[in-house]
């Protein structure tokens, strides 16, 4: 049926579930309203969206300060608990209510992409992750279990501005890079998982290293594989000049919106 929630109940007690409904077994209802209304057309949700990334970062931290950190509502009392729920409506549909909450600190995320807008450290870069790289594949015999595929992959890391690579990845990677949805027993390397751009924490320190006039993406190291005797290409990552412990990162916010001299 192409009848949403509300309309399609009445018609599936009346027509088809009957005397299940006057027994009072209710526990099929909610699988079964789902099987008959999954062709129901769905409003989309109203949701604000920039395509100035400046304009995009600041509706992510607003939309961030709005939540409860889970440590701190796990201690509030129900009535307080409730000023955190978000009531969800589709037109007729039900909808449970989301609570809005704050699973991780993503504090040093938004100062980063502050400090980049911002023009600070501007003779700085920071250590960006731009995925797992796997560079050999190969067949490996287990006489208990018979044969498997075994790969060598190393995360690929370099130095730069996350809003000046997000839109310009290396071409060597752009050419290799494979949705992790597809990735099979069969697919051959080199090939990158598929990832978003992001600043690569190493626990809480994130590397910095002077601005070179450099490519992005050094070379790769060459080897002859010991397990199948071809030619394999390793990614070389470049080891940061510096070490910024994230807990500074709110010191330097402090001082930037101070005008506090570095």
């Amino acid at each position: 049926m192409y009848l949403k929630h509300l309309k399609a109940l009445p018609v599936l007690i009346s027509y088809f579930l009957n005397g299940l409904y006057e027994k009072g077994d209710h526990s099929f209802l909610p699988s079964t309203l789902e099987v008959y209304s999954i062709y129901r057309s769905l409003m989309p949700r109203l949701k604000l969206k920039s395509d100035n990334r400046k304009e995009a970062i600041l509706l992510d931290i607003l939309n961030e300060l709005q939540r409860c950190p889970r440590d701190l509502y796990n201690t509030l009392q129900e009535n307080d608990k409730k000023l955190f729920i978000k009531k969800e409506s589709r037109d007729d549909e039900d909808v449970p209510d989301s609570v809005l909450l704050r699973k991780q600190d993503r504090s040093p995320y938004f100062i980063l992409r502050c400090l980049e807008y911002l023009g600070q450290f501007e003779k700085l870069n920071f250590q960006i992750g731009l995925g797992k790289y796997v560079f050999h594949r190969y067949e490996k015999d287990d006489t208990g279990s018979g044969k498997y595929i075994r790969r060598w992959d190393k995360p690929i890391h370099v130095f730069g501005k996350l809003s000046e690579i997000e839109g310009e990845y290396p071409e060597l990677l752009k050419k290799v890079q494979i949705d992790p949805a597809t990735i099979t027993d069969a697919t051959n390397a080199p090939y990158l998982v598929e990832t978003n751009p992001h600043y690569f924490f190493d626990g809480n320190n994130i590397g910095l290293k002077i601005k070179e006039d450099k490519p992005l993406l050094n070379q790769f190291r060459s080897r002859i594989s010991p397990k199948t005797g071809e030619e394999i290409h390793i990614p070389e990552n470049d080891k940061p000049d510096f070490i910024l412990a994230t807990d500074e990162l709110h010191c330097v916010s402090f001082m930037l919106v101070t005008d506090s001299p570095f």
